[in-house]
């Protein structure tokens, strides 16, 4: 607005002053005027930019700053909360942690008993089943022992008779089909005769905790009943076993072990032995 008042001034100065010297001083002067004028306008526009510059820097680094404090607030909050959530996640997880450790224990008690009973009292019956086969195997050997010369004594009073009587009732022409017949009892009865007695029983001792003291019973119920069978065959059979040639139901290691320090004339006793129950 100034400078366009001063435009004026210099234009109606011109127009009234007319050509000449006094023309070009107005327009100097005026020139000068308006060249001053817009030197201090220029400085008031400078400084006021500057001003406005100063106050806009100003209130941007005011904001800046109360932005970069509110971030750094609610920064602070925010660790603040993670810290306390993970304070709290630590603590649950924790009280979880033992709460699942009382449950366990509290399950794995009774069960850690009950087997712990039960382990006992399977114990207890194998130890009285063990016992009883023990005490049982023990009986059956001492009834072996005893049973075995009255059993011998029955042996040769059934057969002495057979062959007196065989020998009576035959014809002298059969005497020699009967004499094949009798033959085997003979020998039988010489065996009989012939074996250690008291050794025949100790041996058979060994055998009575499985066949019986009478030998009717079936080792583990898988082998065949051995009282009544002949003593030939009983002995070829012993010294197979000892050979290890011969498996029965599985039974040849086992009967091997048994018969394996037995010696020919030992097994020949034991079979003869066999033969009479």
């Amino acid at each position: 607005m100034k400078n366009f008042t001063i435009l004026s001034i210099v234009t109606a100065s011109i127009l009234l002053s007319g050509c000449g010297e006094k023309t070009k001083e107005a327009t100097a002067k005026a020139a000068t005027e308006v060249s001053q004028a817009v030197k201090e306008d220029t400085k008031q526009v400078v400084k006021k930019a500057k001003e406005v510059t100063k106050d806009v820097v100003s209130k941007a680094k005011d904001k800046v700053s109360k932005v970069v404090q509110d971030v750094k607030e609610k920064t602070e909050d925010i660790k603040k909360d993670i810290k306390e959530t993970t304070k709290d996640v630590v603590q649950k997880a924790k009280e979880t942690t033992q709460k699942v450790q009382a449950e366990v224990e509290k399950a794995v008690t009774p069960t850690k008993d009950t087997v712990e009973k039960e382990t006992k009292e399977v114990a207890q019956q194998v130890k009285e089943e063990t016992t009883k086969k023990v005490t049982s195997k023990e009986e059956n050997i001492k009834s072996a022992e005893q049973t075995a010369p009255q059993t011998q004594k029955e042996v040769k009073e059934t057969v002495t008779p057979t062959e007196n009587t065989v020998e009576k009732e035959v014809a002298p022409k059969d005497k020699e089909e009967t004499a094949e017949v009798v033959t085997p009892k003979e020998e039988t009865a010489k065996s009989i005769a012939s074996v250690d007695t008291e050794k025949a029983k100790a041996l058979f001792g060994r055998c009575a905790a499985c066949h019986g003291a009478d030998g009717k019973t079936k080792a583990l119920n898988v082998s065949a009943v051995i009282a009544g069978n002949s003593a030939s065959d009983i002995e070829s059979k012993l010294q197979e076993y000892k050979a290890g040639t011969r498996n029965v139901s599985g039974m040849g290691a086992t009967m091997k072990s048994q018969v394996a320090s037995l010696s020919d004339e030992d097994i020949k006793a034991l079979a003869t032995y066999i033969s009479t129950l």
